[in-house]
C-alpha cells in the first residue's frame, strides 16, 4: 500500500489542533503539528520535542529541504498517511512547494467566522492557553472589549489570506476544503476525510475543549457596540452561535 503525503493548511485559531489530534488517533495516520511555527517546531508527540533553537535554525536554513526530510523521516515508518499542519503566514517557500507538489493531498481548513477566529486569537494572546483538555483552565465568563480598528485589521488580513490561498489551489487536484462549521457533524466530516486520504474511518474525536462561548457575542463586554459596527458592515451574524 503506497504512502499518502498530506498537509493541513489553516490559519491560527481555526481548529487545526483539534483536527490534527483527531486525525492522529487513527493508527494509519501520523499528523504532526506546526513544523513551521515561527519560534519552535511544535510537535504533538511529546517523545519528539524539537522546539530547541538549534532545531529551529536547522529548519530555517533550508525550509524546503526540511519539508522533504519530514516526509522521508522515521515518522513515516509503518504509517500510511503522513502529514503536518502548515499555517498560512509561515514560510512562503514551503507554501510554494506545497502548492506545486501535485502528489500532495491538501486538507484546507477555513474558519469562515472571522470574528470568532479573531476573539480566539486575542484571548489566547492574553491567557497564553492555546489548547487544553482541562475544563478548569477555561473561564467562559471572561470577556474582552471589541475594538473595531483592531478587529477590522484582523478580519481583512485573515480574509485576504483565505482568498489568495483558495485562488492558488482552485484548479488543483487533491484538495479537500473543510470549514470550522463542519465540526458540528464530526461523523460526516471524518467519512469525508477517510475517503480523501483513502484510509479506514477509525478515528477518536479529540477531547480538546472549546475555550470560548459558542455564542460569539457573549465574548464581549461591549456587545452592543460590536453589533452596531458589524451590522453596519453586514457581519452581525458573526455574533451568533458558531456551531
Amino acid at each position: 500500500m503506497a504512502k499518502v503525503n498530506f498537509v493541513v493548511v489553516s490559519q491560527p485559531r481555526s481548529g487545526s489542533t483539534f483536527l490534527i489530534n483527531t486525525l492522529s488517533s487513527n493508527k494509519q495516520v501520523f499528523c504532526d503539528n506546526e513544523l513551521y511555527n515561527l519560534s519552535m517546531i511544535a510537535r504533538l508527540d511529546p517523545n519528539n520535542d524539537e522546539s530547541e533553537m538549534a532545531a529551529v535554525q536547522y529548519r530555517d536554513r533550508d525550509p524546503v529541504s526540511f519539508y522533504h526530510e519530514f516526509y522521508e523521516s522515521i515518522f513515516a515508518k509503518g504509517i500510511y498517511a503522513l502529514g503536518f499542519n502548515f499555517m498560512l503566514g509561515h514560510h512562503a517557500e514551503v507554501l510554494k512547494t506545497i502548492v506545486e507538489d501535485q502528489a500532495l493531498k491538501i486538507i484546507y481548513l477555513e474558519r469562515e467566522n472571522k470574528l470568532a477566529q479573531a476573539t480566539s486569537w486575542f484571548r489566547a494572546l492574553e491567557d497564553r492557553i492555546w489548547a487544553t483538555r482541562e475544563s478548569v483552565q477555561i473561564d467562559l465568563g471572561h470577556k474582552t472589549s471589541f475594538d473595531q480598528y483592531a478587529y477590522n485589521e484582523y478580519f481583512r488580513a485573515a480574509q485576504t489570506l483565505d482568498y489568495l490561498f483558495k485562488q492558488t489551489v482552485l484548479n488543483r487536484d487533491n484538495v479537500l476544503h473543510v470549514t470550522y462549521a463542519d465540526f458540528s457533524d464530526m461523523d460526516e466530516l471524518l467519512i469525508r476525510i477517510a475517503s480523501f486520504l483513502t484510509i479506514r474511518n477509525e478515528f477518536t474525536v479529540s477531547d480538546l475543549k472549546k475555550q470560548n462561548p459558542n455564542r460569539i457575542g457573549d465574548r464581549f463586554v461591549n456587545e452592543k457596540e460590536a453589533r452596531k459596527h458589524l451590522s453596519a458592515v453586514n457581519r452581525a451574524h458573526w455574533l451568533e452561535d458558531e456551531l
